[in-house]
C-alpha cells in the first residue's frame, strides 16, 4: 500500500504488509486503519498528490478500449465448431 512519496522524484513508496497463513482478515484490518489514518493527514489519497504519475486511468479513458476489435465468438469464429 501507497505509505508516503519519495522527494527524489514524487513517486509512490509502498508498504508491503504481511498476515499469518489464514490471517487475511488481520492483514485488511490493519491496511484499512493505516490506509485511514495517512489519508487524515495528508488530506486526501496520496496518489492524488504525486507529481510523477499519469492521471488515473478513469480520467484518460475516452470511451471503450482502443485498438481492440470486439471478439467474435460465434460459431464461425476461428474455423467454426467441429471443424
Amino acid at each position: 500500500m501507497p505509505c508516503g512519496l519519495a522527494p527524489e522524484d514524487g513517486l509512490p513508496v509502498g508498504l508491503q504488509i504481511m498476515a499469518p497463513a489464514l490471517g487475511d482478515d488481520r492483514l485488511y484490518r490493519v491496511a484499512a486503519a493505516v490506509e485511514a489514518a495517512l489519508e487524515d493527514r495528508w488530506g486526501g489519497p496520496l496518489l492524488a498528490q504525486s507529481k510523477g504519475l499519469p492521471p488515473p486511468a478513469a480520467e484518460r479513458r475516452t470511451g471503450g478500449f482502443r485498438g481492440v476489435a470486439p471478439r467474435d465468438t460465434g460459431p464461425d469464429a476461428a474455423g467454426g465448431v467441429g471443424r
